[in-house]
């Protein structure tokens, strides 16, 4: 009986979403959601922030409830330490939206998300967003037991993956008394680029803080799958970074790290590093790619590099788009020879052959099997003509 409950339960819940998002012409609703202004209190174990509301379509637009879902990475809430999520300004509060009251908010360690959820209101109630203005909505903050660790990266990202809830919003447009379903998914509400926070910076070392996704493991548009599952951890791959002298190409220092499934991977350098390099990434099956030009390392000072916003991030453009707005290290390189060719394909099907299970190279979307599907990536990519791009010295 309660297994038939749950069950309707769910066919109730997915017939609501889908009245709601086909209930109205709403042409236009465009909604853009960022996470800002970052601070982390003294004692570096909590770090507080504010999430803006901006209507950046060409509709009247109402917003009747915000739900949402951040997930964030692994050096938030060190090994051994526990987490709390509050809200520091309700909406109410803000001056912005009078009638959002009480948030209902939730933590979760294991799934490592942030997540605030209101009912939604009558269109009466409603607050109007007027076109192109940044509305604060609300101020969080995040509490670790333990004190983040020295010179780390720390990230937040909204999520619209099923596995991990959803960061949506009801909206009423064109005075319509029937409020639409908007999510990232349905690519009407948009997501700013990450931020990111670098806190406590070492004497001894230098931190750079890379976020990549590769072409494989991408599962949602801002999360990976963990490659290394069948290892029993939860990260994607081990990723190296060498730093190129800009004259000379030749390799300065290099250091290895893990690629976590928001894709955010952290490098320490020593402080004798000093000067103009090229970063050149590699995992253990994607293309070695290139920073699109030099970045300056300073010792003690912590530095950032997305791959992921624009092609043109990586040189010659050598990555592959894999959502609206997001791009990736292209898949398929077994051998590491710089090139997806056939020496790729043997290495594949000689695991294939053998019905490989587990983490091996060849398995190019983390599945846990060396399969069809892998080769189907290494095919497209083949037959694209796919190899490494670098600056010549």
């Amino acid at each position: 009986m309660r297994k038939t409950k749950f069950i309707l339960l769910v066919i109730v819940f997915f017939s609501m979403i889908h009245n709601s998002v086909f209930s109205q012409n709403c042409t236009g609703n465009q909604v853009t959601i960022s996470l800002q202004n970052f601070v982390i209190p003294s004692g570096n174990n909590a770090i507080e922030f504010d999430v803006y509301v901006k209507n950046t379509g060409t509709t009247i637009l109402k917003l009747g409830s915000f739900a949402g879902n951040i997930v964030y990475n692994a050096n938030l809430l060190p090994a051994g330490a526990t987490g709390s999520f509050s809200v520091i300004t309700q909406p109410s509060e803000t001056g912005n939206f009078p009638n959002f009251n009480n948030l209902s908010i939730n933590h979760s360690a294991l799934s490592r998300y942030l997540r605030w959820n209101h009912v939604t209101m009558s269109e009466a109630l409603a607050v109007n967003l007027p076109p192109n203005v940044d509305m604060k909505f609300a101020r969080f903050r995040f509490t670790s037991s333990i004190s983040f660790l020295p010179n780390t990266l720390l990230s937040l990202n909204f999520v619209s993956n099923l596995t991990s809830a959803f960061t949506g919003l009801n909206v009423y447009c064109n005075s319509n008394p029937i409020h639409t379903f908007i999510r990232l998914s349905l690519g009407n509400l948009v997501q700013i680029s990450t931020q990111v926070y670098i806190c406590n910076a070492s004497s001894s070392i230098t931190t750079l803080g890379l976020k990549l996704f590769v072409e494989g493991y991408v599962n949602g548009e801002s999360q990976m799958i963990s490659g290394k599952s069948n290892q029993g951890v939860s990260y994607v791959d081990d990723i190296t970074v060498e730093l190129k002298d800009a004259s000379t190409l030749q390799t300065v220092a290099s250091a290895t790290s893990k690629l976590y499934t928001d894709g955010f991977a952290t490098f320490n350098f020593p402080t004798t590093v000093n000067g103009n390099y090229y970063l050149a990434v590699k995992g253990s099956n994607s293309i070695q790619t290139f920073s699109s030009s030099v970045v300056t390392v300073t010792p003690n000072a912590p530095l950032v590099y997305d791959f992921t916003t624009n092609a043109t991030k990586a040189f010659g453009s050598n990555t592959k788009q894999i959502s609206s707005g997001v791009w990736a290290f292209i898949s398929g390189d077994n051998n590491n020879d710089g090139n997806i060719d056939n020496a790729d394909y043997s290495v594949w099907e000689s695991d294939a052959n053998e019905f490989a299970s587990g983490t091996f190279i060849t398995d190019l979307n983390g599945d846990g099997n060396v399969d069809n599907a892998d080769y189907s990536i290494w095919e497209t990519n083949s037959n694209n003509f796919v190899s490494l791009l670098s600056p010549t010295p």
